[in-house]
């Protein structure tokens, strides 16, 4: 099941050329990924009550352009791979507003 939600970087979140910082990209990644986790019953609480939690190990980026401050973002994510107690989560990041050109397509994350 996926989840899709709007996010824009803030004054805090860029850069000196206003573009998001990769830091607080994946802060938000990781954010976005354990709201889901509770939408889904995994998260902190619901593993908590069987001795259990996630665990975020590690993050491949494939990012061709950093968004912009105030640059609002659609995002979605989906758990992509689960074998036993290991799992894989696939994101992707687009404008909100296709059409506007300065809003050209922000990189997708995996």
């Amino acid at each position: 099941m996926e989840k899709t939600e709007q996010f824009t970087p803030r004054s805090q979140h860029v850069d000196f050329n206003s573009r998001l910082r990769i830091n607080e990209l994946m802060n938000y990644l990781a954010d976005f990924a354990r709201r889901h986790a509770e939408e889904q019953n995994f998260g902190f609480h619901a593993m908590a009550d069987q001795g259990l939690y996630w665990v975020l190990h590690g993050m491949q980026l494939e990012i061709s352009r950093l968004p912009l401050l105030d640059q609002p973002l659609s995002s979605t994510t989906r758990a992509w791979f689960t074998r036993g107690l290991k799992a894989q989560r696939q994101f992707s990041l687009s404008p909100a507003d296709p059409r506007s050109e300065e809003n050209a397509p922000a990189p997708e994350v995996s």
